[in-house]
């Protein structure tokens, strides 16, 4: 039989087959993808349908709402065909993954990295970076593309375009390298070489490169250390010394060196002649400086500062500067200044505001996130910070005027206080046209923001209006963005590229075609207040980055809401079962961290969210986003503020019994995991919660509300944006929310993973949970401490004994045949993991999906 002949004959199959299934009956259904997937090779036809019943657009913490869920009836997808593949835990530990995608000022070039994991070495990710050109088509050649750049001991990273996009400077430790170093690759490729190293002998952090490509200026830590070398008559004495006043403080500096022309770049050997920057007087309680960024005229240079680089200074104490980069100041030539030394010099600053108290005034204090962009015209920067010091995410767009003619005026947040939902990129279009991307629910959505062209005064308030994206990317969650170059007057069309994933793959680049509407320019836009301004009129995936997964399948995947038991509206994201579901199945909820985080409609698994592995066995896999995340606007996301662990995870227990009233969740078969926050989540599902859970899988989690607020390297992070008070003025609430507190009522088998070096949650806080159970002597538990790994494991073989570890204790407890009371009485499995061959380890069958359910 022909291959047309054959392909028409499975096609007509599938028709046959999708015209008998049902359909479930909802009040509103608000995005419906459906998609036929042929396996070409097995001649395996499977039908993955992406479904979201959504009862209503995504509305927080008021009554709009429907008064009953939609209706989430059995799914009977055809029958899968022996031999079909599913998703193992070898197979979500090697998947490769682009993080980031920069397109040349020309619009000609895409610049790409992706991260592959060290399969055979078992180490951290390796990363390359490629290049390519803009209009190459997917799959276009039949080999692998060939990276322009691989790092040998670790991975490129914070790519960005030389302006006359000749090539791409990036961040590397390469081999013989100390730390990162800044290097340039020509577009032809070729050998990248090194431009500059830190002048400290550490790494480099972050960098900005002129517009003409003269200067390089870069931000390095100090080489001072706290620790202390001294000896005696008694012998060597190694020690650090800590105050209370926080003393000393680790800082990082902002230098200048001077670069040749973009095609030479000398010197190559990396020890160009450095000058640092000396801060203006007015920021000198601020030495600590972060991601530089020119403006376009090469006039200025924007920065973040801070107290330390201390986490808690970096997450709720930065305060932009802009800074006025004159030549002859940098040159050493005459007016420099009498007592500037030949290696420092200080640069007039042009904005900075300091707050009355500094760093140490709390109502000054708000998270801001970069990149810091400009304004085409240099006259603007636009970038992300939170609504109030106890807002918990960056999630407003905050607009800097440089010249402000009042201090009232110079930053200003435009996104309304009732905006439901949370801005995480920025890009100017013109100089009054930004586009943003913003985490709406479990969706992402490109809004375009007009700004007036005189003068922003803080009543100017808009959430901008949605672009469109077409129809053949609709199901994918954009992540970053990426403009060839901002419009011009007589530039009516432009190139972008973005980063993107789907419930069928995980992030990928795509290349955008974009057009502006005519009379947009200029001070008067002249067209109507609710056209976006901007259209995509083109967007194509550019690479596929795992070849090999095309034939693995994906389950359903969809967005759900429920009531929470005060009213409150929840959603998530439910992942169905692989194959037939004919009865209550097992259950799985993922619980995300932050809290000032969320689950997207996007791809979710990975070796720490069993996802595709799960449903691959016959598991439904919730991932609620419950009261206190992200995406729904600052006043949801505050919504758990100082009563943690009790109503937000109230949330997730009423997603679970409204999947059980459902008639697809057996309650005697719930699991729960997470990591971080969602850790600490599993900790009290094993605890407080117990009797709802049968089996928990606790990762860097938190047990003892207590220790870890006086262990954790974000105390006044999670007093200022989560509890609003601290152990001192009220222990009782930090005691009610602590797992510990509640071992009396633990029943549930519990596997706790941690890694050795955390110092977000410390391991100490797993250790006093295994403890407690173990003191208990009726729990079945187990820990398993992970060397060199911090806040979640980033080496390959670590991660795939996590994933295995973690399936295994699932199916142990809550997919065998005896009663509920026998499963929690089991003793553990075995200690020991096997991990197969990752050059011969064979991909599970289908024929895998029907054991032990």
């Amino acid at each position: 039989m022909g291959l047309m002949a054959r392909t028409r004959m499975l096609f007509n199959t599938a028709i046959r087959r999708l015209s008998k299934l049902q359909r479930p009956q909802v009040s509103r259904t608000f995005a419906t993808v459906s998609t036929l997937s042929v396996v070409a090779a097995a001649g395996v036809l499977i039908r993955n349908d992406l479904e979201s019943v959504t009862c209503q657009d995504n509305k927080s913490l008021d009554d709009n709402k429907p008064d009953t869920c939609q209706d989430l009836k059995p799914f009977e997808p055809s029958q899968i065909e022996e031999g079909a593949q599913v998703w193992t835990s070898h197979d979500m530990c090697a998947l490769r993954r682009a993080y980031s995608a920069k397109i040349s000022p020309d619009g000609k070039y895409v610049a790409y990295s992706i991260a592959t994991p060290d399969v055979m070495g078992g180490g951290s990710n390796k990363g390359a970076l490629y290049i390519c050109k803009f209009d190459q088509k997917l799959n276009q050649s039949k080999l692998p593309p060939i990276p322009h750049v691989t790092g040998r001991n670790g991975k490129p990273f914070l790519a960005s375009w030389d302006k006359q996009s000749k090539g791409v400077y990036f961040l590397c430790r390469r081999q013989g390298d100390k730390g990162h170093c800044l290097y340039f690759i020509p577009v032809e490729g070729g050998e990248a070489y090194k431009l500059a190293s830190s002048p400290s002998g550490k790494s480099i952090s972050s960098y900005s490169v002129s517009p003409d490509g003269t200067w390089a200026a870069v931000t390095s830590p100090s080489a001072k250390k706290n620790a202390s070398k001294s000896k005696s008559k008694v012998g060597s004495h190694t020690h650090e010394v800590y105050e209370t006043d926080g003393s000393p403080l680790p800082s990082q500096s902002l230098y200048i060196v001077k670069l040749s022309t973009p095609l030479q770049h000398l010197p190559q050997d990396g020890n160009g002649e450095w000058v640092k920057v000396k801060l203006p007087t007015t920021a000198k309680l601020y030495p600590h400086a972060s991601q530089p960024s020119f403006s376009p005229d090469g006039k200025k240079l924007a920065l973040f500062l801070c107290k330390s680089s201390n986490t808690d200074d970096m997450m709720m104490k930065k305060r932009l500067c802009v800074l006025r980069v004159e030549t002859p100041l940098l040159l050493g030539e005459q007016g420099a200044g009498r007592n500037t030394k030949r290696k420092e010099v200080r640069l007039p600053c042009a904005h900075f505001i300091s707050p009355v108290g500094g760093p140490e005034n709390k109502r000054s204090w708000a998270k801001a996130q970069g990149p810091l962009v400009w304004s085409p015209d240099s006259s603007r920067i636009g970038y992300i910070k939170a609504a109030s010091p106890s807002d918990p995410k960056a999630s407003q767009l905050c607009i800097a005027t440089i010249g402000a003619t009042s201090l009232h005026n110079s930053e200003i947040n435009v996104t309304p206080d009732n905006f439901e939902g949370h801005v995480e990129n920025v890009q100017f279009i013109t100089p009054s046209l930004v586009l943003t991307q913003a985490s709406q629910g479990c969706e992402v959505k490109l809004r375009t923001v007009r700004l007036p062209a005189q003068e922003l005064t803080p009543s100017f308030k808009t959430s901008g209006i949605e672009v469109k994206p077409p129809s053949n990317v609709s199901a994918v969650q954009w992540t970053r963005i990426s403009l060839a170059s901002q419009f011009s007057d007589s530039q009516k069309l432009s190139r972008a590229v973005f980063l993107g994933s789907s419930p069928e793959h995980p992030p990928e680049v795509f290349t955008v075609d974009l057009s502006v509407n005519p009379g947009v320019h200029g001070t008067n836009p002249g067209i109507r207040s609710d056209n976006p301004g901007v259209r995509i009129e083109r967007c194509e995936r550019l690479t596929e980055s795992n070849v090999w997964a095309r034939n693995r399948l994906t389950s359903r995947q969809e967005i759900i809401r429920w009531k929470a038991r005060d009213g409150l509206w929840i959603e998530g994201v439910l992942m169905w079962p692989v194959g037939r579901v004919s009865k209550p199945s097992p259950l799985i909820v993922a619980v995300h961290g932050g809290p000032e985080s969320h689950c997207r409609n996007n791809w979710l698994s990975s070796y720490s969210r069993p996802g595709q592995i799960a449903s691959a066995k016959g598991y439904f896999v919730l991932y609620p986003n419950y009261r206190g995340s992200t995406g729904r606007g600052v006043k949801f996301s505050q919504a758990n503020q100082g009563r943690m662990a009790l109503e937000e995870f109230d949330d997730i227990l009423d997603g679970v019994h409204y999947l059980a009233n459902q008639g697809l969740v057996d309650l005697t078969r719930v699991g729960i995991t997470g990591g971080s926050y969602g850790g600490y989540a599993s900790a009290w599902g094993a605890t407080r919660h117990s009797e709802h859970y049968q089996a928990s899988v606790m990762s860097v989690g938190v047990s003892d509300q207590v220790s870890k607020h006086l262990t954790t390297d974000i105390p006044e992070e999670i007093e200022a944006v989560h509890w609003l008070k601290n152990p001192i003025t009220d222990l009782e609430a930090f005691i009610r929310s602590s797992p510990i507190a509640y071992l009396k009522y633990a029943n549930t088998p519990l596997l706790i993973m941690h890694g050795k070096n955390d110092t977000r949650v410390p391991p100490t806080q797993s250790i006093e949970l295994f403890r407690g159970l173990k003191m208990k002597g009726d729990v079945r538990a187990r820990l398993v401490l992970y060397e060199k790994e911090g806040h979640g494991n980033r080496r390959y073989a670590n991660r795939l004994d996590f994933s295995l570890r973690q399936m295994r204790w699932f199916d142990h407890y809550l997919a065998t045949p005896e009663t509920e009371e026998d499963r929690r009485r089991r003793p553990p499995p075995v200690r020991e993991v096997e991990y197969g061959d990752p050059r011969t380890a064979d991909t599970k069958t289908n024929s895998n999906i029907k054991s032990k359910l």
